[in-house]
């Protein structure tokens, strides 16, 4: 047809005998123009077909998704696809351009532009720019024919897979539960306590003795702590304290008694510790800043730990899916991890690990809290000023949110000069990145507050304002502080400006301080100017250095009076051959007097001693001898001058035979012991020792729930496998915990299906056949189905002592039109010579097809 119109074209043009070449051009170039046309044209109403690799929320749909294009520009897809891929039901009036229907349970109805579709003998195409119409996003690449759709896992297949993922994962924890055997907290009425005790003797003057013993153990159920010391020139004294924790809800409580401590919650305290009553918030729970990261997730997930920039740790979720990766420490507020879990479909996610919030509590809980005490009585003895004040306080705390937590109380004050109480309220808000801000408001004959706004500007430097306004011992002060802080790996910097008021005195200071660091050496120095009613000027700088032959340190202080005053302090300290040498020196010009000590002590692991020679002018020579050692029961162990497990648990653990298969230690059956079996805690520094041919971990940090693992690798016999893979233990400072780690015993049952066909001959590749294995000695039910390999080797393995039959499954013989001979075999563990028991092969026929059947 082009070519027609070009002839055409061509002959209506007059022609003259003596035509001129410029027209004849002009002839030609508009002859060409028409025909380009006429080919553009042709190529606009041509479709070309692609087709490209498909992925929605990376699952892998089609390696042959169908997309259409006219320029190469724009691509189009079916709608036919549309809707069968995206789970929807969209149609398109295509003289109205309206595209309608149902999309994930909403009614679409939106009109499209001219170009944002096209229908081709009928069949209705959507530019693939539609799709961001929707909540979803793609990704396209040409060049690489593949489209990839994100619905941020809502599509219905997505969210079904999630569903089935999660009902999978449940049912993994589930599993996984019942393979950890767990020990709650318990309190005994008497346990062997943690002892420490150091006994010391000097010739100063005269020949003294000192005595200094703290013992850690239950004691009528409570967890008691119990501190003495003595000595020549003074009477005993000391702490008494028994405590319990508390399971109220899910908020984490404890109550104690004896010679407690006044808590940091208290708004004017007044009193520092006396006889008195506690409870509230666990006031070890308060104080965790470290923790460990574990869960669940897909098997075989890679699990990566993160601290900032840097990659930690990583590990791979087991066959439960469950994970744990080390210790984190929290301390510093900077500090910042998260996780990176990638599944095995190659999907990553990324989860933020905070700060253990507002002291052991999790958002939506809350916490009472009352304490009672009298500074004038005391259970022991103590030395420091007997005040007969009484304390009381009564409040709560609610975790807001991850940032935010509320507090309000009531305290009752009774001093020598009156009785009065304070009503206060508390805000703290603390964000992500360490910057803080908090307001404590209360009211006693005045108002009285306490305001901190911390700004943390970036990792190193960060500015700390705090106003506040007190009462102490009848008297109003008045304090306020700005202080500017700087750090980094080896640098820091701080100048802090504080004013204080009260009591007819006016104090401002300035103290700054300059410091460096490095790997065996540090440096400080410090300016403090104090104004009170003269210029008491402070300079003082501390260094430090360490190699292999020792380690120094230096402090220098020069204080600006009327008369410059100088302190000098040096002291050296080498571990040599085992032994531990130290020696210092001291000078004041103040007083022009010289102090040197001198100290050599050893540690021998049951009990460890010092000598010590010390020396000034205003003393003469003294010598003096220092012996401790720590003990608990029967084994004593490491010393308090080096390393005491009083604060500790004890777990005393034992393997046995578990040959009735009910996971619990009968001991009036007399089971058998296993030697080599240990537990292990990852990052937990323990002792274990063996008495009486039981093992005991002295010093066990299991104050909140630890997990153990059952290490059985010294275990001779591979077929006996631990029940309980996993232990885990809770329990408290001077507890003992009693842990039977049961051991069962299997058998293996190995052999082989072979399948022949029609013609009698065997397969190669068979299939995965079910196997049923049925415990003759309880009921006909299949106790597990196994399943064999491709090839029809299987084995079945963690079989109990007992009597079996191990048959083809029914349902798999009729799905299949399968005949078998023999169908099962008896397997009788009690009578097996060997825990591995090779079965008589079992030979499949295809089923010959009657006449009828056709």
């Amino acid at each position: 047809m082009g070519a027609t119109l070009l002839a055409l074209l061509i002959n209506s043009f007059p022609t003259f005998s003596n035509a001129n070449v410029i027209f004849k051009i002009a002839r030609l170039f508009c002859a060409a123009l028409l025909l380009s046309a006429t080919f553009v044209v042709a190529a606009q109403d041509y479709l070309d077909y692609i087709f490209a690799d498909f992925k929605i929320d990376n699952r892998i749909i089609s390696s042959e998704l169908e997309l259409v294009t006219r320029d190469y520009r724009e691509f189009y897809l079916a709608l036919t696809s549309f809707n069968e891929h995206l789970a929807c039901t969209l149609s398109l009036d295509s003289d109205a351009r309206l595209l309608s229907g149902d999309f994930w349970g909403q009614t679409i109805s939106r009109k499209l532009e001219a170009q944002a579709f096209l229908v081709d003998e009928g069949d209705v195409y959507l530019n693939i720019n539609v799709l961001t119409d929707f909540p979803l996003e793609y990704e396209f690449n040409h060049a690489k024919q593949w489209l990839s759709i994100f619905t941020d896992g809502k599509h219905p297949k997505t969210q079904e897979i999630i569903r089935e993922q999660r009902k999978n994962l449940i049912e993994a924890i589930k599993e996984r539960q019942k393979e950890v055997l767990v020990k709650s907290d318990r309190y005994e009425i008497f346990t062997p306590p943690n002892l420490d005790i150091n006994l010391g003797i000097k010739n100063k003057d005269k020949l003294e003795q000192a005595m200094y013993a703290q013992a850690t153990g239950d004691f009528f159920f409570h967890q008691g702590s119990i501190q003495i010391s003595t000595s020549s020139n003074q009477k005993p004294h000391g702490r008494a304290i028994f405590a319990r924790k508390l399971d109220v809800g899910l908020t984490p409580m404890s109550y104690e008694f004896g010679d407690i401590k006044i808590p940091q919650s208290a708004f004017i305290p007044t009193v520092s510790s006396g006889l008195g009553f506690y409870i509230g918030q666990d006031a070890r729970r308060s104080q965790k800043l470290r923790d460990n990261v574990n869960g669940y997730t897909l098997p075989g997930s890679e699990i990566e730990l993160h601290q900032g920039d840097y990659l930690v740790d990583f590990t791979v979720a087991d066959e439960s899916g469950y994970y744990e990766l080390g210790k984190l420490d929290f301390r510093r507020s900077e500090t910042s991890y998260f996780i990176k879990i990638i599944a095995p479909d190659g999907k990553t996610t990324r989860q933020e690990i905070k700060k253990p919030t507002w002291k052991g509590l999790k958002v939506g809980q809350w916490s009472p809290e009352f304490v009672y005490m009298d500074a004038g009585a005391y259970v022991l003895n103590k030395t420091r000023s007997t005040r007969d004040d009484r304390f009381a306080m009564i409040g709560s705390s609610y975790v807001f949110d991850e940032e935010q937590l509320v507090r309000g109380g009531v305290e009752w004050h009774e001093t020598s000069s009156g009785t009065y109480n304070v009503p206060f309220v508390d805000y703290e808000f603390i964000s992500p990145d360490g910057s803080e801000l908090s307001s404590k408001i209360g009211f006693a004959d005045a108002w009285l507050h306490e305001n901190r706004l911390k700004w943390v500007v970036n990792s190193a430097h960060s500015l700390d304002l705090q106003i506040a306004r007190s009462k102490a011992y009848d008297n109003i002060q008045n304090r306020k502080t700005l202080g500017y802080y700087f750090t980094d790996d080896k640098r820091r910097f701080q100048s802090v400006y504080s004013y204080s008021s009260g009591m007819g005195v006016t104090e401002k200071s300035v103290i700054s301080q300059l410091g460096l660091s490095d790997v065996d050496k540090s440096f400080l120095l410090t300016w403090d100017k104090k104004i009170v009613s003269q210029s008491a000027d402070r300079v003082t700088l501390v260094t430090s250095a360490s190699g292999t032959w020792g380690a120094v340190n230096l402090s220098l202080t020069r204080e600006f009076q009327q008369q410059h005053q100088d302190y000098l302090s040096l002291s050296y300290s080498k571990l040599i051959n085992g032994y531990s040498f130290s020696a210092s020196t001291s000078y004041s010009t103040r007083q022009s007097k010289v102090a040197t000590y001198m100290r050599l002590s050893k540690s021998w692991g049951k009990l460890s001693s010092s000598f010590s020679i010390s020396k000034s002018e205003s003393q003469p020579l003294i010598v003096g001898l220092n012996i401790a050692f720590s003990f608990n029961a029967k084994a004593p162990f490491e010393t308090l001058n080096s390393r005491s497990y009083r604060n500790g648990a004890t777990i005393k653990n034992w393997a046995f035979l578990d040959g009735n298969y009910n996971g619990k230690w009968d001991e009036e059956l007399n089971e058998q012991t296993i030697p080599g079996v240990r537990l292990e805690a990852r990052s937990s520094v323990t002792a274990d020792i063996e008495i009486d041919e039981r093992s005991h971990l002295f010093g066990v940090d299991a104050y909140d729930p630890s997990l153990f693992q059952v290490n059985s690798e010294q275990v001779d016999n591979p077929f006996l496998i631990p029940l309980y893979p996993s232990i885990q233990v809770e329990s408290h400072p001077g507890g003992r915990v009693d842990v039977a780690i049961p051991l069962q015993l299997f058998y293996e049952a190995e052999g082989e299906i072979i399948l022949l066909d029609k013609t009698g001959q065997a397969s190669r590749h068979n299939g995965y056949v079910a196997l049923e294995l049925v415990d003759l000695d309880s009921n006909s039910a299949p106790v597990r189905v196994a399943y064999t390999e491709k090839d029809g080797f299987y084995i079945v393995d963690k079989i109990k002592r007992g009597r079996y039959t191990l048959r083809v499954s029914k349902e798999y013989l009729d799905e299949n039109n399968i005949t078998c001979s023999p169908c099962e075999h008896s397997i009788d563990t009690q009578s097996a010579d060997d825990f591995i028991m090779y079965v008589s092969d079992i030979v499949l026929r295809e089923r010959e097809v009657s006449s009828n059947e056709e």
